[in-house]
């Protein structure tokens, strides 16, 4: 007689590629009002995409969307970050 594979318990990793979210290294909170959040909710449902990846992907098309020359300073204070992060 066969053995059961072992199942395991809980739910399934839910980030990109499997990835757990308790290892991604930052956390948001924050509060909007009740309108943003139902968006943010019904695209998270339809795109079938975790809220944190709306959220990425959302900033990305806003950076996008602005001009070089603040797109330019969005950048460099974007790298000034991450290198003060990995110190």
């Amino acid at each position: 007689m066969k053995k059961a594979a072992k199942r395991r318990v809980g739910r399934p990793a839910a980030g990109p590629g499997g990835q757990k979210r308790t290892e991604m290294r930052h956390q948001v909170t924050a509060r909007i009002p009740d309108g943003p959040y139902a968006l943010l909710r019904a695209l998270s449902a339809a795109l079938q995409l975790s809220q944190a990846d709306v959220v990425v992907r959302a900033l990305a098309a806003l950076t996008d969307t602005l001009p070089a020359d603040v797109r330019k300073v969005v950048q460099v204070l974007s790298r000034q970050h991450a290198s003060r992060q990995q110190k």
